[in-house]
């Protein structure tokens, strides 16, 4: 019978095949946040903060400041760093994680209020719920519109 590729053969060239495919990865997802990005009419971000070697150095600064009890400031000192501290958004890398800070009421609005569902808060509830319990910082869709409409003022 034979076979459209022979297996022993292409894995002789896994040094090949494993960087084209994180590459092809990589521009699967620029191309997704593009689109996103486009459709939301959002804006490239003019701010952006070097955190080290996939943010390994923003990582452990900012561990040491929490150990500190010193993470406003330090929140404060990435805004300061960026090269437009004027501008409320400022994006980074953190432990190989994206990361985008925003002090603009207009972005907080629209994360909290009017286009809650195109954002997601992720595994949060793992890392915070042991101290925040289930509620307004720790919740996703319905029960974050629960607690919201709890906290309201009448």
């Amino acid at each position: 019978m034979m076979y459209l590729f022979n297996l022993p053969n292409v894995l002789a060239y896994w040094y090949l095949i494993i960087p084209s495919v994180v590459l092809i990865h990589v521009l699967i997802i620029y191309i997704h946040s593009q689109i996103i990005m486009r459709k939301l009419g959002a804006k490239p971000f003019t701010n952006s903060v070097n955190g080290g070697f996939f943010g390994f150095g923003l990582g452990k600064r900012s561990v040491i400041a929490k150990a500190n009890g010193k993470s406003p400031e330090f929140y404060q000192s990435i805004y300061d760093q960026s090269p437009h501290p004027q501008v409320p958004t400022v994006k980074s890398f953190m432990f190989g994680t994206p990361l985008v800070f925003t002090k603009d009421p207009e972005n907080i609005k629209a994360i909290l209020a009017t286009q809650f569902h195109d954002f997601d808060i992720g595994n949060r509830i793992d890392f915070l719920g042991a101290l925040l319990g289930k509620g307004i910082f720790t919740l996703d869709h319905q029960g974050w519109k629960d607690s919201r409409a709890m906290l309201r003022p009448q």
